[in-house]
């Protein structure tokens, strides 16, 4: 969910909030793709060797912490997980750990 609101606030930064109500629609169809994932222990823990070994602030080590556990729970089916954010750092950070990125900013 975190990287959900991600998505929203960059759009929010450079749409109208008449469009960015129409990406909003779209991207609530896109969500049923997304990977959505309880923040736990496991997540918190590889949050902050995240944070550390990144330098990224905390919510944005929990977003990429998240992706991670995502990314190795579908890995067995195959499925390309693609990091979304629009924070340069922490889209250098996901890429690093072998994300495809997407910056809706600069879209």
């Amino acid at each position: 969910m975190l990287g959900y609101v991600e998505v929203i606030a960059a759009l929010s930064r450079r749409f109208t909030q008449t469009e960015v109500a129409v990406l909003e629609s779209r991207l609530r169809l896109d969500r049923e793709r997304m990977g959505i994932a309880q923040v736990t222990d496991t997540i918190m823990l590889r949050a902050v060797a995240v944070a550390r070994d990144y330098r990224l602030r905390g919510a944005d080590a929990v977003h990429l912490a998240t992706a991670m556990e995502i990314r190795e729970d579908v890995a067995v089916t195959g499925e390309r997980v693609v990091f979304v954010a629009s924070d340069v750092e922490l889209l250098a950070a996901a890429e690093t750990v072998g994300f495809a990125v997407l910056n809706p900013a600069r879209m």
